[in-house]
């Protein structure tokens, strides 16, 4: 039996906290994080929602 298992990140209601994405992004990368999945929200209207998008997604 050949089993093959992938380093998964998981984030989740991230709400535009770029400085909290940011962080979570630099861990998945030293981890050698392979995928990433969000299961939450991602932006909303009051923090920072362009850099948010553009910067990591």
């Amino acid at each position: 039996m050949n089993m093959c298992f992938e380093e998964i990140g998981l984030i989740g209601d991230v709400h535009a906290e770029a400085d909290y994405l940011e962080i979570a992004l630099h861990f998945f990368q030293m981890a050698q994080v392979e995928k990433i999945l969000c299961v939450g929200d991602i932006v909303d209207l009051y923090l920072a929602p362009s850099y948010s998008l553009r910067s990591h997604l």
